[in-house]
């Protein structure tokens, strides 16, 4: 499902869902995930089980830039899932937690790297955990750890934007 939020007058869309109880009130929209692709600027996918990471990295990331779509996925199966069924479009970039239940960051990692779908998709290994060097050395991998303050994340996402740009600019694979 993708929901909208308005603020300051402006609607603003996302995948991402947080736990009740927040302070923010969604609400539905029947918008398909093919059409936000082409409204939104570029698409993420924080896979994360910490909430208020989560609820820290979207509320940054909409202050950075609000035309990115960010997608939510508990742990690595709940992406996995949401990825194969279509639930939610690619993304550009994933930001990968590394100690998660049900399916860790390694697992998913290794699963998205072994299928041509989703392998060349840059994964940001944002954990507090140092990932070993086999993870960093698959193609377009980067660690960044869990930002201790706003503007190191801030400035990550605005990294992470650079580098979805790029990406969007490379010519099609044949």
């Amino acid at each position: 499902m993708i929901f909208s939020w308005t603020k300051a007058g402006r609607k603003y869309l996302s995948g991402f869902l947080l736990c009740a109880g927040t302070a923010y009130l969604y609400r539905y929209n029947a918008l398909n995930r093919n059409d936000l692709k082409h409204v939104m600027k570029h698409t993420f996918l924080l896979v994360d089980d910490d909430y208020e990471d989560a609820h820290v990295f979207r509320e940054t990331l909409e202050n950075v830039d609000p035309d990115v779509l960010c997608y939510y996925a508990l742990h690595g199966r709940d992406a996995w899932d949401k990825l194969e069924s279509g639930e939610i479009a690619i993304p550009d970039i994933v930001f990968l937690d590394m100690k998660m239940p049900v399916m860790d960051g390694r697992e998913f990692l290794e699963l998205i790297r072994s299928n041509e779908r989703y392998q060349s998709i840059p994964v940001i290994i944002y954990s507090d955990l140092e990932p070993d060097a086999s993870l960093l050395a698959y193609p377009e991998v980067y660690h960044y750890p869990k930002a201790q303050s706003l503007e190191v994340l801030k400035s990550m996402l605005r990294e992470a934007v650079l580098l979805a740009g790029k990406k969007a600019q490379r010519p099609p694979v044949c």
